[in-house]
C-alpha cells in the first residue's frame, strides 16, 4: 500500500511551501538568519559601536521518506536544496554559499515511513 500512496502523492508535501524536495515528502521548512556581534567599548566602558560577523542561516527541513527510501544525505556534506533560502537578510553584498548538514535525525513511527529532520547551516559568499 506504501508504494502505490507514494506513487500517487509523489514528493509533494504541505501548501504553501514552493516547491517538492527531492526523495521526500516535506511536512515543514524553517530558515532562521543570525550573526555573531562584538560591541566596540570606549575607555570608561560605554558601547560606543558594534561589529557584526560570522552570518549564516539556519535551516530546519522535515518531512517523511518510505523505510525503503535512498534518502542518504550526509552530515557534513552540502545540502542540495529545492526550494530557495532568501539571502535577503545578510549584509549587503553577501550572496549564499554553501549549504552544509550539520544534523540528520529519522524516527520510525508507522509501518513503511520514516520522519525525517535535517539541520543545516548556509554560510554566506562574500564577493
Amino acid at each position: 500500500m506504501s508504494a502505490t500512496l507514494v506513487a500517487l502523492i509523489g514528493t509533494v508535501g504541505i501548501h504553501g511551501i514552493s516547491a517538492d524536495e527531492t526523495g521526500m515528502i516535506i511536512r515543514s521548512l524553517k530558515d532562521t538568519t543570525k550573526k555573531k556581534t562584538n560591541d566596540q567599548k570606549n575607555r570608561v566602558g560605554n558601547r560606543v559601536g558594534r561589529a557584526d560577523y560570522d552570518h549564516s542561516i539556519e535551516i530546519a527541513l522535515e518531512g517523511e521518506v518510505t523505510a525503503t527510501s535512498g534518502w542518504s544525505q550526509k552530515v557534513s556534506a552540502e545540502l542540495a536544496m529545492t526550494n530557495a533560502i532568501s539571502a535577503a537578510h545578510l549584509p549587503t553584498g553577501a550572496g549564499t554559499g554553501q549549504t552544509l548538514i550539520d544534523q540528520v535525525e529519522r524516527s520510525r513511527e508507522r509501518e513503511g515511513w520514516q520522519d525525517i529532520s535535517v539541520q543545516a547551516e548556509m554560510l554566506p559568499c562574500f564577493p
